[in-house]
């Protein structure tokens, strides 16, 4: 029967990246009862994940790390070794997110999304999953308000709708103290002069107001939870998505969560993506732009209405441009009301069309040698890819050219 030591050495030399990540914290923690700071191990290979993962088990048993690898070690400590290897393993199965929660986010656009909806959620306050309202609640709060025709019949919409209310309470309060008049002729009453009902309305108008700013101004220990992977931003950093998961694991184990509530919301985070690809299809335009000039002017107009800026990093790459531009049209859609984020889908696009009607393209002859080349270099004979990848070389070229300029 294979001992502690040869169980040690599985564990270490078989399990995933994203396990021993894990394990190094649960141990830090279980034995400092801190997280452990001043290492990136998103970044880490698994060779080196090995030697942290041996480091902290050889630390939490006080031993050398050299005694443990030889396995040259008492009954004790054989015995204690192998209650910490059943422990990681039960650790790992109630506090680890399993990969069937996660693993849709399988492309930029999920892992933007996915950043986007934890990312306005801290900055509102308000957690997108919290009530089916919560996430309207979102962008009431975080969009500018549009002053066309149709945002002006949405208001006086809602503004009805909570009349028709206030028409029921006044109804069943008259009938209380009247029950002798018809409940038609009451609601006739009220429903053809609305000054009867116009304060008690505005009334709950500031209600609900008030209502939405003292849940923005609540403390929830949860959104506190996740607050560090605002740091984890997909547009600077190319393992967010490993220090994101990473980050729900821990949270965890620390007790600021639990592997329930981390499943449910990014369970529920995962069916307003499902939306939002439907309602923002990538046939559009705007989404399936490859276009420098028109991908630059639709960032920075989207950075001056609705400071995109304060959700993604600023930044100047094309390519990252046009993730964060379609991530803002997906979390803008999972924020607004259908009629809503048709209009304001609507207003972006025609600007977009607007520019794309002033841009020129321009075309450049080249002989069948050297477009057999860049279709080697594509890797592929469609057009879309053979431009990405001689867009990418052109961008690689200048970086160059500007280095050794401003050298």
């Amino acid at each position: 029967m294979a001992g502690p030591n040869y169980r040690f050495t599985q564990v270490r030399d078989h399990t995933r990246n994203s396990h021993l990540r894990f394990y190094i914290n649960y141990l830090y923690y279980k034995k400092h009862n801190t997280i452990l700071n001043g290492y990136d191990f998103s970044v880490m290979h698994h060779r080196g994940l090995k030697h942290h993962f041996t480091e902290m088990v050889a630390e939490y048993l006080n031993i050398e790390t050299e005694l443990l690898e030889s396995g040259e070690f008492g009954y004790e400590i054989k015995r204690t070794l192998n209650r910490l290897l059943n422990d990681l393993r039960i650790a790992a199965q109630e506090f680890m997110l399993p990969d069937w929660y996660t693993n849709w986010v399988n492309s930029e656009r999920a892992l933007f999304f996915f950043y986007s909806a934890i990312k306005v959620s801290i900055d509102s306050n308000i957690l997108i999953t919290r009530t089916r309202y919560s996430k309207i609640h979102i962008g009431q709060y975080l969009w500018p308000t549009l002053s066309t025709l149709g945002q002006q019949k949405r208001l006086l919409q809602d503004k009805e709708n909570v009349r028709e209310i206030v028409i029921d309470e006044m109804i069943r309060s008259d009938l209380e103290e009247k029950n002798y008049l018809p409940k038609s002729y009451l609601r006739e009453k009220y429903s053809n002069d609305t000054s009867l009902t116009e304060e008690k309305v505005n009334e709950k108008l500031a209600l609900e107001k008030e209502e939405l700013q003292n849940i923005q101004k609540e403390y929830n220990s949860y959104l506190e939870a996740l607050r560090q992977i605002e740091n984890y931003d997909p547009t600077i950093d190319d393992h967010a998505l490993e220090k994101i998961i990473d980050h729900f694991n821990f949270i965890a184990f620390t007790g600021d969560s639990y592997q329930g509530e981390n499943a449910r919301f990014v369970k529920s985070i995962k069916r307003l993506y499902e939306e939002s690809y439907a309602d923002v299809p990538t046939s559009r335009n705007i989404v399936k732009n490859d276009n420098p000039i028109l991908i630059n002017k639709t960032y920075e107009r989207l950075v001056a209405q609705y400071q995109i800026h304060y959700i993604y990093t600023p930044t100047e790459c094309p390519n990252i441009r046009q993730q964060c531009i379609i991530a803002f049209l997906d979390i803008l859609n999972a924020t607004t009301i259908n009629e809503e984020f048709k209009e304001r889908f609507k207003l972006i696009g025609d600007k977009f069309s607007l520019d794309k009607g002033d841009s020129a393209d321009f075309t450049i002859e080249l002989p069948t040698k050297q477009w057999e080349m860049l279709i080697e270099l594509a890797k592929s004979k469609y057009p879309s890819k053979i431009k990405a990848t001689l867009n990418k070389i052109i961008r690689q070229e200048y970086k160059t050219l500007k280095q050794k300029r401003d050298s």
